[in-house]
């Protein structure tokens, strides 16, 4: 792993997306040592109804990486429903670039957080270790050929990474309670630790691959944003759908 120093970090911000985590969802943002363990600095704070959210921070960090980590109730895209259970999802950072970070948290950091930990202990540096894991978990969704950097995607951003985002929330979600998409994301989330999704788990994912309503997931999303007071446009997601 490469030598870190000191990184001066005056705020975070970013979304809290499954769909969009609900008014008051739990943030919180950790200081992380050069193996990635946690240190004793927390910093909290709660969503707005967009999931979005700001922390000031105004200190130095040990090391440039952090994690963020969001729990509460969110929008379920395919229903059209808020869940009647939380949620937790967690995404890691690099915060070397710029005193002010931008970190989004979703499906898509929370799956490969595992995945590129283990790289990085086995010696990668973090943009290597999250362009394997991002690759390794679009492959199990017969995605390809699409680059992306999951803590920078919103599912509003209307470009391919948010439609690649939409795509793989409704495929875990089709045909799923709350506690069953919960629990295919930890097999997926556990499975993708070593780089191989087993057998059993692909097969869950392609079952789950067909017949979804995206013009139905389209409108559910930009209804729910305008009852917020804003305006979204929902990019053309089906083109990773029905990935046979």
């Amino acid at each position: 792993m490469e030598s870190l120093k000191q990184m001066k970090l005056n705020s975070v911000e970013g979304f809290a997306e499954k769909g969009p985590f609900v008014s008051g969802s739990d943030i919180s943002f950790f200081e992380l040592k050069k193996d990635l363990s946690k240190t004793d600095r927390v910093f909290e704070t709660k969503t707005d109804s967009r999931g979005k959210f700001v922390i000031e921070t105004s200190t130095n960090f040990i090391s440039k990486y952090v994690k963020l980590s969001v729990s509460g109730l969110y929008f379920n895209e395919v229903t059209g429903d808020i869940s009647d259970m939380p949620i937790t999802l967690e995404a890691l950072g690099d915060i070397s670039k710029t005193h002010y970070a931008k970190l989004n948290v979703n499906i898509l950091t929370h799956l490969i957080t595992p995945r590129i930990e283990k790289l990085m202990s086995e010696g990668l540096l973090f943009y290597n270790a999250r362009f394997q894991a991002v690759q390794e978990l679009l492959n199990a969704f017969r995605i390809y050929d699409v680059s992306l950097k999951p803590e920078q995607v919103s599912i509003t951003d209307n470009n391919e990474a948010a439609n690649v985002l939409i795509a793989i929330n409704s495929i875990l979600l089709n045909e799923r309670d709350n506690s069953e998409f919960a629990q295919i994301v930890n097999d997926i989330r556990e499975d993708l630790v070593d780089g191989v999704i087993s057998n059993t788990v692909k097969l869950q994912i392609q079952e789950s691959n067909h017949d979804i309503d995206a013009e139905k997931i389209k409108i559910n999303l930009i209804n729910y944003y305008q009852q917020l007071g804003y305006t979204i446009k929902v990019g053309n997601f089906e083109e990773f759908l029905n990935k046979d």
